[in-house]
């Protein structure tokens, strides 16, 4: 079985906080534009919606040229109440 590696990091999530997790398909060459949208997204909108538009946003970019799959995950951290 071949050897994977991978990067490991830590952090301690706080209220307000958005946790997204995408495949490589969805950078393709390009990243910058995904902190661009995150800076303007509203939360008043669900985890699923950003996900959705993310993906949907990957795509538009690719203009039909997409050779990979996309796939993303949003999480909200809320404050236990």
């Amino acid at each position: 079985m071949r050897e994977i590696e991978f990067s490991k990091a830590t952090a301690k999530p706080e209220d307000g906080d958005i946790i997204l997790m995408i495949s490589d398909g969805v950078l393709g060459d390009c990243n910058g534009w995904i902190q661009q949208e995150m800076k303007l997204w509203d939360t008043k909108h669900s985890p699923r919606e950003l996900a959705e538009f993310i993906v949907n946003s990957a795509c538009e970019r690719k203009l039909g040229k997409q050779r990979d799959d996309m796939t993303a995950i949003a999480i909200y951290v809320k404050e236990k109440r």
